[in-house]
């Protein structure tokens, strides 16, 4: 099959239960934290519903709205996204925000894990202009965001190396 095809099998299916709860434990584990970084993207790609390009155009941080359990949601506000277009003024102005849950799986906290590492990794998505830059090395990053081939890559890697199947091949 081509790379083509591939890509868009990866793009059509969904993650598993056993993926998004190894995400999550990557995420609120002790891993190097690039990848608790990444596990926490996929995470909040997969708990907003949000496309990785939209995503990456976060105006600012991802704020929290949640009680003193942790119950609550994780929200990301978006600029320009694919309908984002001249022939469709009425999007232009519009509020364009990802949501999701922000307990996972046996209510792990993913995503109070994911914004404290953010936090400590001086990682600033207003000033960045991306929500993800892509990483250099240790707790390092590059100027420009991550793209989406080197998040599929990566995913890809971590479910391999933990006997999972990769989306597209199921």
């Amino acid at each position: 099959s081509s790379s083509r095809g591939s890509a868009k099998q990866w793009a059509e299916s969904s993650f598993t239960v056993a993926q998004v709860r190894l995400l999550e434990s990557v995420t609120c584990g002790k891993f190097p934290d690039v990848d608790r970084l990444l596990a926490g993207l996929g995470v909040l790609l997969t708990t907003t519903r949000l496309r990785f390009v939209d995503a990456q155009r976060a105006r600012r941080e991802p704020q929290l709205d949640v009680d003193e359990t942790g119950w609550g949601y994780v929200e990301v506000a978006l600029g320009d996204t694919k309908t984002t277009t001249e022939r469709r003024p009425m999007d232009k102005n519009a509020a364009k925000v990802g949501v999701g849950h922000a307990l996972g799986f046996g209510k792990a906290p993913w995503a109070r894990e994911r914004l404290d590492l953010r936090a400590r990794l001086r990682l600033d998505a207003s000033k960045l202009k991306c929500l993800v830059p892509a990483p250099a090395s240790k707790n390092t990053f590059h100027a420009g965001r991550l793209l989406s081939h080197e998040f599929t890559a990566w995913l890809r890697m971590l479910f391999k190396d933990h006997k999972l199947p990769s989306p597209g091949a199921l």
